[in-house]
């Protein structure tokens, strides 16, 4: 369901100007769109509220529930609270960053050995990892050691066609877009249509397919940084 705080997709003026939006805002304006931190906010905001209130007699899954509520924040990077997606700010103790989220990196045994002294890990995906850095040990060379392997890995990722590597920030220029895409799509608007507003000026009689790829494109990398990119924003 459309959300009624959505602006006008066909108004660029609705939306942040590059010039004066600070990285943590333009993270905000994309995760508050992201349907999961929709749903998330509602199951968050119950628990912080005492209004979940499960039927029948209180279980240790109960309070695992409620547990996992009161924790959401972190699943998005955000210090101490969630924010409401309807607000076009976050709180004021609600900051966003990939330092405050609870799934950070991890890098997989070589041959069943840790490459990694002193650094605990947890098995996830070949695309998802996690570190955990001993900070009895000093922090710089562990930081190092990770930062090689983990380059490593993503060169043999890369190779074997598991992972597509982006190394071109997205323009900050072109975040109003991409917001405008997402907000028509979720208009259920169609590509064609997207295309004759969001790029007037191109020909779209003839280069159809030309200005259509450029739409699909945005709706790609504003997906991206919706679902998780926002994180890398701030950084």
């Amino acid at each position: 369901m459309k959300p009624d705080w959505l602006p006008d997709w066909k108004d660029p003026t609705a939306y942040p100007n590059p010039k004066d939006t600070t990285t943590e805002q333009w993270a905000w304006e994309f995760l508050r769109r992201n349907p999961e931190y929709q749903s998330d906010y509602v199951l968050w905001k119950e628990a912080h509220e005492g209004s979940y209130q499960p039927e029948g007699e209180a279980t240790h899954q109960m309070f695992e529930e409620l547990n996992r509520r009161i924790g959401l924040h972190k699943k998005y990077g955000l210090y101490a609270a969630m924010t409401d997606p309807a607000r076009s700010e976050l709180d004021g103790v609600a900051h966003l960053s990939a330092k405050y989220t609870n799934s950070l990196f991890y890098m997989p045994p070589v041959n069943g050995v840790n490459p990694l002294e002193h650094i605990t890990m947890v098995p996830t995906s070949h695309k998802d990892f996690t570190i955990k850095f001993d900070l009895e040990r000093p922090i710089k060379p562990q930081i190092e050691r990770a930062q090689t392997l983990l380059e490593k890995w993503q060169k043999t990722f890369k190779e074997q066609g598991k992972i597509n590597v982006n190394n071109q920030r997205n323009s900050v220029e072109m975040y109003p877009s991409f917001l405008r895409v997402l907000d028509a799509e979720a208009s259920e608007i169609g590509i064609p249509e997207m295309a004759s507003i969001i790029y007037p000026e191109e020909d779209n009689s003839k280069t159809a397919y030309a200005v259509s790829k450029k739409i699909r494109n945005n709706l790609k990398a504003a997906k991206k940084l919706r679902d998780s990119d926002y994180l890398f924003i701030p950084s």
